[in-house]
């Protein structure tokens, strides 16, 4: 974003999981983390790790064991509340569902876009939200 600066305003688009701007809870989320890490240049973009370790403690707590063998069956189907939605991880081949967002790069400030992104002054707005059932697709998979 800080080479592309002003000239990817309205340009440059991203399909995502989750960035600052979504709703309140995630502006709550990038917010805590500037504030608990106010000199860090970067902020902590990826809710992966947040849902991925947030999921394995709650199966964990739900099998009462850490034993990876009382813990996979439970991963299965467990949803879990994020900043975004609901995620869920399929039953068949533990694949996170959660719905994605197609955002535009806008000027930080301006509506839909409090945050910036790394503190550069560019921010995402979100165009649209889809579902995360709308991209659960069959598979073949099977653990």
């Amino acid at each position: 974003v800080t080479v592309i600066g002003d000239a990817g305003i309205g340009r440059v688009k991203q399909v995502t999981a989750w960035h600052a701007n979504i709703n309140k809870a995630s502006a709550s989320s990038a917010k805590a983390y500037r504030a608990r890490y106010p000199d860090a240049p970067e902020d902590l973009y990826y809710s992966s790790m947040r849902i991925g370790i947030g999921m394995l403690a709650a199966a964990m707590e739900k099998a009462g064991s850490a034993d990876p063998a009382k813990v996979a069956p439970v991963l299965s189907n467990l949803r879990f509340s994020d900043d975004a939605g609901e995620v869920y991880m399929r039953a068949d081949n533990h694949q996170l569902i959660q719905p994605l967002f197609i955002s535009t790069l806008v000027k930080a400030g301006t509506e839909g876009a409090e945050l910036d992104v790394e503190r550069t002054g560019l921010g995402f707005r979100t165009d649209t939200r889809i579902e995360g059932a709308d991209t659960s697709m069959s598979t073949t998979c099977k653990l």
